[in-house]
């Protein structure tokens, strides 16, 4: 039985604290690049340039593409995805919110948003959640695991009006081949201001 799916848009608790504004807390710092030697067969790197984002994947991603209307305007939602033969999902989805409605907003409070959203829609219960950054955005790496043992490994990067969420869901413990997903990737400070 594959584990469940994480919808494609974390919006509860978001949009509430699009309007917040008070100081940003210190951030911590990113994780490294997988060294070439540790990178499994099969296994290749994708960049996508709208995305503006490059991550070594286990397989070619397919790829899915909404629109989701909210109070604040349009949210455009992309999703690559790969499912391996170990039934591991590993997903990039990155959000475009209108730069309007999260101009103003702490980057901080939009994460927590989203972590809470992910905690919901899981059903699970948070058991890591560190501050990073990334090319110099704000972000979180986290641990959410369900009652029957689903572990999701989420990384969130807030960058300029763009949500990156990176996600890969076991069916079990954590396999060595999820730290190398989450180590190959990079987001590209083209056209993307880091949050203040």
């Amino acid at each position: 039985m594959s584990p469940a799916p994480l919808p494609r848009l974390v919006l509860p608790g978001l949009l509430a604290l699009l309007g917040a504004i008070c100081p940003d807390p210190t951030l911590g710092a990113a994780a490294g690049a997988a060294p070439e030697d540790r990178i499994p067969p099969g296994w290749r790197e994708f960049q996508i340039p709208a995305g503006r984002f490059k991550v070594l994947m286990p397989g070619v991603p397919k790829t899915s593409r909404q629109t989701i209307r909210t109070e604040i305007g349009n949210v455009a939602s992309t999703r690559y995805t790969v499912t391996d033969s170990a039934n591991v999902t590993y997903d990039v989805l990155f959000n475009d919110y209108p730069t309007a409605g999260v101009s103003k907003a702490n980057p901080q409070k939009l994460l927590d948003g989203a972590r809470d959203g992910l905690v919901y829609q899981t059903k699970g219960r948070i058991m890591e959640d560190k501050h990073i950054t990334l090319a110099g955005f704000p972000g979180r790496d986290q641990v959410i695991v369900r009652g029957d043992g689903t572990h999701y490994r989420i990384r969130l990067v807030w960058a300029g009006s763009r949500l990156y969420q990176v996600m890969a869901v076991t069916p079990g413990e954590p396999r060595a081949d999820a730290k190398i997903f989450f180590d190959s990737f990079r987001i590209s400070s083209d056209r993307q201001e880091p949050a203040r």
